[in-house]
């Protein structure tokens, strides 16, 4: 109900996001965005990220099913910013679904003539997002995914999570995994590696034999 106007009156309500200035002047942010099943806050992302020494700053962003995170490096970092080390530096510290499946790093953000940031011109991310695997293994998983979600393809670089995927579908996934692909693996695995390229990484290592092979032995006729 509307606290101004006719008795009766209604209020809508458009997720539209905005805060208090100390100046006593309303900030607008953005309006919260819908990823996958999941109402998303770009700006709760936003700050997490800005909280690795290596960002100055970050604006994320949805691009159609997934997030988009673009980042400025700050001057203390020595190196480029690694996007899947800041994917690994979010998850635990944010939902699933909040970790950008890309990032993209940029000498410094687009701003309007007001001075706040011009998203429409941020560079579309779109296109390596939906990587094609590099692999057998990698085209495998991805048309896994792709059959699980029930959608038309899955990138390397995808969040699954940003996706859809949740609980129930990563232990279908894990039974997948085994029967199809002869891949044993966690849900926990799945969890802790939320794109097919850092997944594909750790099932083959997990694959890989930890211990030297058995040798046949032989007996000398005889011999006790």
């Amino acid at each position: 109900a509307a606290p101004h106007g006719p008795a009766g009156s209604r209020m809508d309500r458009t997720g539209t996001l905005a805060r208090w200035r100390r100046d006593g002047r309303l900030e607008h942010v953005g309006p919260s965005v819908t990823v996958g099943v999941h109402p998303v806050r770009p700006d709760r992302v936003e700050a997490a990220l800005a909280a690795h020494p290596a960002v100055s700053q970050a604006v994320v962003v949805a691009a159609g099913d997934r997030l988009v995170a673009h980042v400025v490096p700050s001057r203390a970092a020595v190196t480029a910013v690694d996007g899947a080390e800041l994917r690994r530096f979010l998850i635990g510290q944010l939902p699933d679904h909040l970790v950008p499946a890309a990032v993209v790093t940029l000498g410094e953000l687009p701003l309007t003539p007001d001075g706040t940031v011009d998203r429409a011109a941020l560079p579309d991310a779109a296109g390596p997002g939906h990587r094609a695997g590099r692999t057998p293994q990698e085209v495998a998983l991805c048309e896994l995914v792709a059959e699980v979600l029930g959608v038309e393809r899955v990138g390397i670089d995808d969040n699954l999570f940003a996706l859809g995927v949740n609980s129930l579908m990563a232990g279908r996934l894990v039974s997948r995994m085994r029967r199809t692909l002869g891949i044993e693996t966690s849900m926990r695995t799945i969890f802790q590696n939320p794109t097919i390229a850092t997944l594909s990484g750790q099932v083959r290592a997990a694959t890989t034999p930890s211990r030297p092979r058995l040798r046949r032995m032989t007996t000398t006729p005889g011999a006790t």
